[in-house]
């Protein structure tokens, strides 16, 4: 495993285009020679009131600000499959002290994100065009990370556990986010979709489609506790806490029509703190920490 010591380690033994890093003569030559698990489209915190991953954000936000309250100045974030970069420019915007590493195999969406900051926030970002799968090329410089909705598009989920223990300095928090398998079931029921809610039980894939047009598989683990304890201790890491999505918002605008009226009704129920703590996940969150320095 390298040993880099300091951001300009690693960075001296990446290429570099356009501000972008690359393995060494792994450049790629266009956005589809170099993506993984469908792209960061699938990842995107949505913007949207009409969507879940609006309200979704609302609960990151209070857990990453939890995770990178009690960091250093100088302190090192891997933000692990950063898709859009939202989690990276909020915390680039919100903690000024840190450094940000942001990882995803989508070079395009790793440019947007770098036209999206003020100069002043360049200097502290580091976007590197690799997979989660290839942490370990960083050496341990996390003091902290993100993985968030990140391992349920790879082909090989363990392969993300695997990177991020490689990375995580001894001591240092990992907050991984999956979506929950209950909620892959409850929306292919809510679909009417029993030829999908048969595959998923049966091998373990959601298919996601955009008008009827196929566009991932997802590997869905239905996993018991002591079996998800198993495949983190194979990696050095340690389960910290537990917290998760609730899944209502999700729900709610299932069921909702486009009409606004709905819309309405939907956003006076959504803004009722209490629905958070509803035990219906739409998300898994998990609090990691690597405690062997072997693995």
């Amino acid at each position: 495993m390298p040993k880099h010591s300091s951001i300009l380690e690693l960075t001296n033994t990446l290429s570099v285009i356009d501000g972008i890093y690359y393995p060494q003569g792994d450049i790629p030559s266009d956005a589809s020679s170099f993506l993984e698990g469908g792209g960061c489209k699938q990842r995107i915190r949505s913007l949207s009131p009409r969507s879940a991953g609006y309200y979704d954000w609302k609960m990151y936000e209070l857990w990453i600000k939890e995770l990178l309250d009690s960091l250093p100045a100088n302190a090192v974030v891997v933000d692990a499959g950063c898709g859009d970069g939202r989690a990276s420019h909020w915390i680039l915007h919100n903690y000024p002290n840190l450094h940000v590493v942001a990882i995803d195999t989508n070079y395009e969406d790793l440019h947007r994100l770098l036209s999206d900051l003020q100069p002043t926030m360049r200097d502290r970002l580091t976007p590197i065009c690799i997979s989660v799968s290839e942490l370990d090329m960083l050496g341990r410089i996390a003091d902290a990370l993100l993985c968030l909705e990140v391992l349920n598009v790879m082909d090989v989920p363990a392969g993300g556990y695997s990177g991020i223990a490689s990375c995580l300095k001894i001591g240092g928090v990992a907050v991984v986010s999956t979506i929950a398998a209950e909620s892959y079931v409850v929306h292919a029921l809510l679909n009417h979709d029993f030829e999908q809610v048969q595959r998923l039980l049966h091998e373990g894939v959601y298919v996601d489609s955009v008008r009827g047009q196929n566009t991932h598989e997802f590997v869905v683990q239905f996993l018991t506790r002591s079996q998800r304890n198993d495949m983190r201790s194979m990696f050095g890491l340690e389960l910290l806490r537990a917290d998760s999505v609730s899944g209502v918002a999700a729900l709610l605008i299932h069921s909702m029509n486009d009409a606004e009226a709905d819309l309405e009704k939907a956003a006076v129920i959504l803004d009722v703190d209490s629905w958070r703590h509803l035990n219906i996940p739409r998300v898994d969150v998990e609090w990691l920490s690597c405690s062997d320095s072997s693995i």
